[in-house]
């Protein structure tokens, strides 16, 4: 693993607070050459440190009233697995697969209202690798 300068570090902040800022931009932030900015951001690219370029939905905006985190415990050495099934669905926004607790997978979920909430978290629970799943409703963003 690479060490990270603070330039790097400063670069991925104005990144990752608008993945649109020119690299003209960024430089006049960070007081180097818009040629050291594209240097340094292709390097962390190359690096994998950033992964890629994203924006931030408001799902709500688009008709997706339910947005919620599903904890999930599945049964032994089955995480992968079911992460990768669960992953495919559209109604999953993100997947992290978690160790050292009693949950294995976080998932966030969008879904249009509480019906259809509910079929997909019953399509869940059905896979057979599933111990048990909790539910949080999330009711307010910050960041």
């Amino acid at each position: 693993m690479k060490i990270l300068d603070k330039l790097d570090r400063k670069i991925l902040d104005i990144l990752e607070n608008d993945s649109r800022s020119a690299v003209k931009e960024i430089s006049l932030k960070t007081g180097v050459s818009a040629g050291t900015v594209t240097n340094r951001i292709k390097k962390l690219l190359d690096l994998e440190t950033i992964k890629k370029f994203t924006i931030s939905i408001d799902w709500r905006k688009l008709g997706y009233d339910i947005l919620a985190i599903l904890l999930i415990e599945t049964k032994y050495q089955k995480t992968q697995e079911v992460a990768k099934k669960i992953a495919k669905y559209p109604e999953v926004i993100k997947l992290y697969v978690c160790t050292s607790g009693v949950y294995e997978i976080i998932a966030m979920i969008k879904s249009k209202n509480m019906q259809s909430y509910s079929l997909f978290k019953q399509k869940v629970d059905q896979l057979p690798e599933i111990e048990k799943i909790k539910d949080l409703m999330i009711t307010d963003e910050y960041i």
